[in-house]
């Protein structure tokens, strides 16, 4: 029986300047399961924990108010 992944349902965002350790480290963590969001630069890793907290919204989840 395989074990379950540790790291499912994760999601990573991995901030590193270094392309091959960024990527080996990518490599690892996507086996064990996790989603992973690279990043190489501080700006570049705020826009994308914007991006992936937007994305999660959803307008039908949003209760309508008359008008």
């Amino acid at each position: 029986m395989t074990p379950p992944d540790p790291l499912k349902d994760c999601r990573i965002l991995l901030v590193d300047d270094h392309d091959d350790l960024a990527e080996n480290l990518t490599e690892i963590l996507e086996e064990e399961g996790a989603q992973v969001t690279r990043a190489a630069r501080a700006s570049e890793a705020l826009d994308r924990a914007v991006e992936g907290l937007t994305s999660r919204w959803s307008t039908s989840a949003c209760p309508t108010r008359p008008a």
